[in-house]
């Protein structure tokens, strides 16, 4: 029987829209190199887009590699329960040939 497909988990979002939030921030400093140099804006990416940044380039690094291990963690419930176990891990792996009673 085929497991039912599963979308992707929130970790995942979060991730998508801390990166999404990444993107954005570097495009507004690209842009604010273009604009007025006394504009508010500006003077805010000045003071504090570094700081910003690092923390986008973190919470992409830590819900990344949570996301990546909850998927790890499904999977393998998942496998526990139906009793599978994919091709080429040492529980779903072919028999060695010592395994195989041979026939002549």
């Amino acid at each position: 029987m085929a497991a039912t497909p599963r979308g992707p988990g929130w970790l995942f979002h979060v991730t998508a829209g801390a990166t999404t939030a990444f993107i954005v921030s570097v495009l507004a400093m690209v842009a604010a190199q273009f604009g007025d140099p006394k504009a508010p804006v500006n003077g805010w990416i000045d003071d504090y887009g570094a700081m910003v940044l690092m923390v986008e380039i973190a919470a992409i690094g830590v819900f990344g590699f949570a996301a990546m291990a909850n998927d790890a963690r499904v999977t393998r419930l998942e496998q526990r329960d139906v009793g599978q176990h994919p091709a080429g891990s040492a529980r779903g792996a072919k028999p060695q040939a010592e395994d195989v009673a041979v026939t002549k």
